[in-house]
């Protein structure tokens, strides 16, 4: 069965209605395999005046374009749009064994929809899909295993998170072990330093990408502090910012995020700053990088926070002999804790 929309210009057809209307952008947010409402509805004056039909309850409804492939069972009485298809099987009881089968199918659906304009898979080519049928009570054993199968991948992700919060929490504490107040290297610290003093910054003008047109084959990556890190990559060849063997910071100048880069880059914008150790023969990147990480302002307002903030922040350093000691320390402790979440 299809859907239809009616008139959005008659306001009787929407206004007060009470009958459930899919759409593929609604199904896109459901997070089961079951529909029991929606964000708009359609009067019973919209239903008799448009191609939109009743979908009866336990039927199952596909998104057949704009994409194709969200998938659910309505477990109230339904209309949709003309971007959905509705399937009315022939024994209720066979709806969820028809779903998931569907599901395996999508990737043979959508062959089955290209050579239009955009992809939609019609009602015709969709009752041509070949599907096997089990006996109800096999259909029934499957999609019983299955759900238990899908309850043990939920349960697993649930505690892959709670890992990896874990985990956070663990990097965290490691670094206030060192640089925190009851740090035990804390008897080493030689003297105070502004962290202006410690790293010298550059502007990243001269190194900002000029087009976003970014593709993986290219050669050079453009960065950004944040968490999308490397947006993609760029076949330009020119004002690439050069590492030359060493390491350098870029430093978010409106979050404050921060990362530690030992590759040659391009950048995204202006919004941070290129951080290098002002001597690196007395102050080792590795460790101001996670000394940095262990310092918070408050960054609520919009501003650039390394030169009106950080740069002026007054930190204890070590000697570079325990600098060095520190970050060998750090860095097999995070290797550590990135082993138990690989495994």
């Amino acid at each position: 069965m299809g859907g239809g929309t009616p008139s959005t210009h008659v306001k009787e057809y929407w206004e007060n209605g009470n009958i459930v209307w899919i759409t593929p952008a609604y199904m896109s947010s459901l997070t089961s395999n079951y529909i029991i409402d929606s964000n708009r509805k359609i009067t019973k004056l919209g239903l008799r005046n448009s191609s939109a039909k009743l979908i009866p309850k336990g039927s199952i409804i596909m998104s057949s374009r704009a994409p194709i492939g969200y998938i659910a069972i309505n477990n109230v009485p339904a209309c949709t749009s003309q971007g959905c298809t509705s399937i009315v099987p022939v024994f209720t009881c066979m709806n969820e064994y028809i779903l998931l089968v569907i599901k395996a199918s999508i990737t043979r659906i959508i062959e089955y929809s290209k050579g239009t304009t955009f992809n939609e898979i019609s009602a015709a080519k969709l009752k041509e899909l070949l599907v096997p049928l089990a006996p109800l009570n096999e259909q029934k054993r499957l999609c019983d295993m299955i759900k238990e199968l899908h309850g043990l991948i939920k349960k697993i992700s649930s505690d892959y998170d709670s890992i990896k919060c874990y985990s956070v929490i663990a990097k965290r504490k490691i670094l206030e072990n060192i640089f925190g107040p009851n740090s035990s290297y804390k008897s080493y610290y030689e003297k105070k330093y502004t962290l202006g003093e410690l790293l010298l910054y550059e502007q990243p003008g001269p190194y900002i990408v000029k087009s976003t047109h970014y593709d993986d084959s290219y050669a050079t990556p453009v960065l950004t502090p944040g968490k999308s890190f490397i947006l993609g990559y760029t076949n330009e060849i020119n004002d690439i910012y050069h590492v030359n063997n060493g390491k350098i910071i870029i430093f978010d100048d409106f979050t404050t995020a921060s990362r530690l880069i030992d590759f040659d880059f391009k950048v995204k914008s202006s919004a941070m700053k290129i951080l290098k150790s002002s001597n690196s023969e007395k102050f080792n990147i590795d460790y101001l990088y996670y000394l940095l990480q262990t310092i918070c302002v408050d960054n609520d307002a919009h501003k650039r926070y390394w030169i009106s903030e950080y740069s002026s922040v007054k930190v204890k350093v070590h000697s570079i002999e325990n600098q060095l000691e520190i970050v060998n320390y750090i860095e097999t402790a995070l290797n550590t804790i990135n082993d138990l979440n690989a495994t």
